[in-house]
């Protein structure tokens, strides 16, 4: 069996923890498989002087399902990570890999790992993949926490366990076809040449400062507690012919069977374009095409939504909606277009384009992104693709399946059914910015069983706790737990992780919220925080609520 993932690193970096890494994502992958302890399921090559790829490291670069880069100042100028980055770029971008990969997104055939700190600019490949936030946030590096000698263990074994679920499921829904021959290294260009801003340089000293002592009490605890986190049996007490049953999976969708059906081309991104102006539908549909979507113009919403619910087999849902919010009269209008998506769960992303901030205001309360009229071409196809690439692979997951990187996000976003619409709007308009956001329905869809252990580890591993406080909010047993729960984790410090309270109340006014005895105490203790949505100045509240999660994800890492 071909390994799982191919672990590269920067040769400068080497230590007794970078192998202790790759062993213990090496046995979680395992434990969580159900695999025998002989099986090989990682490729984790030591140091050597030259720099062509010997047998082993060649048949790895061409079998491993994904690579796990560990980053770090000194990985970034590492010629032989970059070769080995590329190579897996190459095989991702061969025909026969396009659908699969797509599906899953790229973050996930390629996934970056924080090893060390840094500050300043990174190689541009490496800032795009980041931007994603479909890759695993974390709250320290992989180094800081080896390092403290178990003050993390619990936060480490967390996000060996995701990291290992991640990987996993790329190799269960994507094939990464192997290149018709591997190119010698020297002939391999490095894609960490281009930088986002002027490159500098690592010092030696530096990383070397950055190595620790091999801590050996906390590395025996390791296996025992990764095992009582996973619920399976440790290998020693279980044969490959024992019967290991994963955990129950959750429904992360509702949406009709028919949107799993995917009719674009593997290698396009498929887009509704909705506007009753058909010059725009003629110009969208005459260019979108040269950036890779595949485009479909309607210039009525009924249209749209009989492509999606009518009676054709060969109807598939897009990955992106793209909505003029009026449309002509007497027939439905794009606002309603959108709520009826949001209130179907269809997984595909939706942005909302007008020229007023009214109707951008309704618009991201029912759910979409909302962007400005006229939109910048240029930034439109940027934002176009991004959200498209998240509808996809949203679209195209199973059904029942866990997105696993759902459940380590660095924001937490608390909300009651009231008001899920505007949740959801939210959580696109922060992911618009490549945010990545934990989110109730993505993760777990209706399944009301599972909400408590998913919720507790969102909660304990999120960096910022949005909570959206509405009536239902203050009504919900389970909303008022979640905020308990995260706020005991604040300790007055600043290096506390962020609760940030925002008040919604469709009236117009939140004084009713405010002096409700059941949050009165909380809200008195972060005004500052505190932001109100209700009345005039919801798209400014936006935008200083995108400003302070911006500013607290772009804090140094420890």
């Amino acid at each position: 069996m071909p390994p799982h993932f191919f672990l590269s690193y920067a040769r400068a970096d080497s230590s007794p923890l970078v192998k202790k890494f790759f062993e213990d994502l090496c046995d979680t992958i395992r434990i969580t498989a159900g695999l025998p302890r002989s099986e090989i399921v990682g490729f984790y090559e030591e140091i050597r002087s030259r720099p062509a790829w010997d047998a082993r490291s060649s048949d790895a670069l061409q079998t491993s399902r994904a690579l796990v880069s560990l980053l770090s100042p000194a990985y970034f100028h590492d010629e032989q990570a970059g070769r080995e980055w590329q190579i897996f770029e190459m095989r991702k971008s061969q025909p026969a890999a396009l659908e699969g990969t797509l599906a899953l997104g790229l973050a996930e055939v390629i996934t970056p790992v924080s090893w060390m700190p840094w500050h300043g600019p990174v190689p541009r490949v490496i800032s795009e993949m980041l931007a994603n936030p479909d890759h695993i946030y974390q709250q320290r590096t992989v180094l800081t926490m080896l390092k403290a000698s178990g003050q993390f263990l619990g936060e480490y074994a967390h996000f060996v366990k995701t990291l290992a679920n991640q990987i996993l499921e790329m190799a269960a829904n994507a094939t990464l076809p192997r290149l018709d021959s591997l190119p010698p290294a020297h002939e391999v260009s490095n894609p960490f040449h281009l930088w986002e801003g002027p490159a500098t340089e690592t010092s030696n000293e530096d990383d070397k400062r950055n190595r620790c002592r091999f801590d050996d009490n906390f590395i025996k605890t390791l296996a025992e507690h990764i095992n009582l986190t996973s619920g399976r049996v440790p290998p020693e007490q279980a044969s490959s012919s024992v019967d290991v049953t994963p955990a129950r999976a959750f429904n992360e969708y509702n949406e009709p069977d028919i949107l799993a059906v995917d009719n674009a081309p593997p290698d396009k991104l498929r887009v509704f374009i909705i506007d009753d102006d058909e010059q725009v539908n003629k110009l969208l549909a005459g260019s979108l095409p040269l950036a890779d979507f595949d485009v479909e113009a309607f210039t009525e919403a009924e249209k749209a939504s009989d492509k999606l619910y009518g009676d054709d087999r060969s109807r598939s849902a897009p990955d992106l909606f793209v909505v003029d919010l009026h449309l002509k009269g007497g027939k439905m209008q794009g606002l309603e277009l959108i709520k009826k998506l949001t209130d179907q769960m269809v997984p595909s992303s939706i942005i909302a384009i007008s020229g007023t901030e009214g109707d951008l205001e309704q618009a991201i309360k029912a759910g979409a992104v909302g962007i400005g009229k006229p939109p910048n071409y240029f930034k439109l196809v940027e934002k176009m693709r991004k959200l498209a690439t998240f509808g996809r692979k949203r679209r195209l997951r199973k059904r029942g399946s866990v997105d696993s990187s759902r459940h380590y996000r660095p924001v937490f976003l608390s909300f009651s059914n009231d008001h899920r619409r505007l949740a959801t709007g939210l959580k696109s308009q922060i992911e618009s910015e490549a945010i990545g956001v934990w989110y109730s329905w993505d993760v777990m869809g209706r399944d009301e069983e599972a909400w408590q252990p998913h919720v507790i580890s969102g909660i304990d591993h999120a960096n910022i706790f949005l909570a959206l406080i509405t009536q239902g909010f203050l009504q919900s047993n389970n909303c008022l737990a979640e905020l308990e729960r995260f706020r005991r984790r604040r300790t007055g410090k600043p290096s506390d992780p962020l609760l940030l309270p925002v008040l919604y109340s469709s009236s117009g006014s939140s004084d009713a919220l405010r002096n409700d005895e059941r949050i009165k105490s909380i809200l008195d203790g972060y005004k500052d925080d505190c932001l109100d949505l209700s009345g005039n100045g919801f798209l400014n509240g936006l935008q200083v609520i995108e400003g302070r999660i911006q500013k607290r994800i772009q804090q140094p890492r420890a």
